[in-house]
């Protein structure tokens, strides 16, 4: 946990600390210096870890230790997430990936921290641990399996990402599509993106919908949550409000 500010440092090891081990620092430069040492700990290496950080702070700030993390082979698989004071400063997070990072927007609730962090460490165990018939390719497909992200399936991740992003509104976006315009077989877009994000498809495609609707919330670029629903092609209001939740620890209507 990476953050300047004392008074909301210590409230926010009072939210974590029942769940997590945690580690504090108060800038950029000096979570770099205990991160070796956590991703060392068997807890971490067990079970995954995570960092939340500021965006404004002395030394490094949280854009140049986003940047830093994301650029670097040994710790770019490592989930982020970025507590902001801003929705528009989510445009300058460029480094954050869908499945994999997130961002919050302060003030923020208890719940809301608690499902993301949820939700991201269950994303990075899923790729972490792949299924064995996901591991290994079958007949003369290419393995696209890796064990871990790096800077080149980052890059990868971009694109795809803006590629579904440009879709999102279609109901004809589906696996097959992607796999399409990705020149992979639905098998391997499965174990690809499956590695990085510890998404399937079917489900990546639910959480770019889900980031696009909180994006149309947040910025009040839609009069109702049904109309929020509906852009991103869930049909069903309660059902869709429901898996918003879930996802985000927070309903639409709360936005």
């Amino acid at each position: 946990m990476v953050e300047d500010n004392y008074s909301l440092r210590e409230f926010l090891e009072t939210i974590l600390s029942p769940f997590y081990q945690v580690r504090s620092a108060s800038n950029g430069a000096e979570a770099l210096e205990l991160l070796p040492e956590c991703m060392h700990t068997p807890v971490w290496q067990q079970k995954g870890g995570l960092i939340t950080s500021d965006i404004m702070m002395p030394v490094m700030d949280g854009f140049q230790l986003l940047e830093y993390l994301k650029g670097n082979l040994l710790y770019a698989h490592i989930p982020v997430i970025m507590l902001t004071a801003r929705a528009e400063i989510k445009d300058k997070l460029h480094a954050l990936r869908a499945g994999v990072d997130d961002y919050l927007l302060k003030p923020f609730i208890e719940e809301e921290l608690l499902a993301r962090i949820a939700n991201l460490l269950l994303n990075y165990r899923g790729r972490k641990f792949l299924p064995e018939e996901l591991e290994e390719p079958t007949g003369n497909e290419p393995n696209t399996a890796v064990s871990q992200i790096t800077p080149e399936n980052l890059l990868w991740l971009k694109e795809l990402e803006s590629l579904v992003q440009n879709s999102v509104t279609h109901d004809t976006l589906s696996v097959q599509w992607i796999a399409d315009q990705v020149f992979l077989s639905e098998r391997q877009l499965h174990r690809r993106l499956k590695s990085i994000t510890g998404l399937t498809p079917i489900e990546y495609i639910r959480e770019i919908r889900l980031q696009e609707a909180r994006r149309l919330l947040e910025n009040r670029l839609v009069g109702s949550v049904k109309k929020a629903a509906h852009s991103v092609c869930f049909h069903d209001e309660k059902y869709f409000a429901q898996i918003f939740k879930a996802r985000f620890g927070k309903s639409p209507s709360e936005i």
